[in-house]
């Protein structure tokens, strides 16, 4: 899907969500550990 469709409907779709949450869990989980 292209970025401006969802800019454009204002949300993100749920798979795009979804990987941005494990991806910001991964970033906390390296501060914690390094």
């Amino acid at each position: 899907m292209h970025p401006n469709t969802w800019l454009k409907s204002g949300r993100m779709p749920d798979r795009l969500r979804f990987i941005h949450d494990r991806v910001a869990e991964y970033g906390a989980l390296m501060m914690v550990i390094g």
